[in-house]
């Protein structure tokens, strides 16, 4: 129960990030996303032994934020960038690298 937040929070914001990648430009919402994980990263690096739950948990729904609004638009210019005829190594190679935790 105390990860739903996180679960939440990276579910609402794929989805916004995959509407806004279409609306805006791909690029920019995937660097928007990597800013935001960032200073989130940087964020979370400053907190203390004594930082309360409620602290920890905001930068932790900051953080999935962040990873949300770059997951899809990413994963969507791999899967764009490959013929048609390959999508499915594509696809592949793509669930492969997010399963052993390499970049999308």
């Amino acid at each position: 129960m105390r990860l739903l937040p996180l679960a939440a929070s990276v579910a609402a914001t794929s989805g916004a990030g995959t509407w806004l990648a279409v609306r805006i430009d791909n690029k920019v919402i995937v660097s928007a996303g990597l800013a935001l994980f960032g200073l989130a990263l940087l964020w979370t690096s400053r907190h203390a032994q004594a930082t309360s739950c409620a602290i920890l948990a905001a930068q932790d729904v900051l953080l999935d934020t962040g990873l949300g609004l770059t997951q899809a638009p990413a994963a969507e210019a791999v899967l764009g960038a490959v013929p048609v005829d390959k999508a499915g190594v594509a696809s592949a190679v793509n669930g492969s690298t997010r399963a052993t935790n390499w970049t999308s």
